[in-house]
């Protein structure tokens, strides 16, 4: 063998190893985050319900202060998604395919949960971006941002509730560390009035927390 012909053997070799490396990286590369699915029912702890009371309240809030429709049209169609996407998130529980396993159950319904909380994070982003000057009044005004906050904390306190779930199943390891640093984040936000960041950084902490949360018993907290 040439010398250039052992250098082209060497480097197919190299190619070859390079892409069945790249083959098995790819699906972690792609890979969705679903987090554990929000709780539902659960007495004394925020859950997937009360996001949905807070995200209709402040629909109702923005519905009856604003009078014009395209002024408060956003915010409205990106909660009303939210909301739609929170009874997937139910129905991928309630009515589950009987071949699937309770991890697999969890993780489809974690999947449209996180829609919904960034559905619910656009909400908020476009909701607050609203001039007082659209409003029927200052008080109105005043009501409608009460009703961002309230809804902001509801879901700072959902999450922080899965967050709880998916560290008692697996311990504090490192996504579980990173969503505690970004709900405290959150709750940094939200004390100096940056509702959309607070709300962005509440998603990202449910987000943070993959597939560990999806075990056995991931279902315990569905108790409607």
């Amino acid at each position: 063998m040439t010398h250039r012909s052992r250098h082209r053997a060497i480097f197919k070799v190299v190619g070859i190893q390079l892409l069945a490396l790249s083959l098995i990286a790819a699906p972690a590369l792609v890979s969705p985050a679903q987090a554990l699915q929000l709780c539902e029912g659960v007495s004394d702890e925020v859950c997937r319900e009360d996001v949905e009371a807070s995200v209709e309240a402040l629909i109702a809030s923005l519905v009856a202060n604003i009078t014009v429709e395209k002024d408060r049209r956003s915010p409205v169609i990106e909660l009303q998604q939210a909301l739609r996407q929170f009874d997937i998130a139910r129905l991928e529980i309630d009515d589950a395919d009987q071949s699937l396993t309770d991890e697999q159950i969890c993780s489809r319904a974690g999947k449209q949960d996180d829609r919904g909380l960034k559905k619910v994070s656009r909400g908020v982003k476009a909701a607050a971006k609203i001039a007082s000057s659209k409003f029927t009044s200052e008080a109105a005004f005043t009501e409608t941002r009460t009703k961002i906050s309230d809804l902001v904390g509801t879901v700072i306190d959902a999450v922080t509730v899965n967050v709880d779930e998916v560290e008692a199943a697996v311990g504090e390891i490192a996504d579980v560390l990173d969503a505690r640093s970004r709900i405290d984040t959150a709750n940094t936000n939200l004390d100096d009035g940056k509702l959309d960041k607070a709300a962005d950084n509440a998603q990202r902490a449910y987000d943070a927390v993959r597939d560990e949360g999806n075990i056995a018993g991931c279902l315990d907290n569905q108790v409607s």
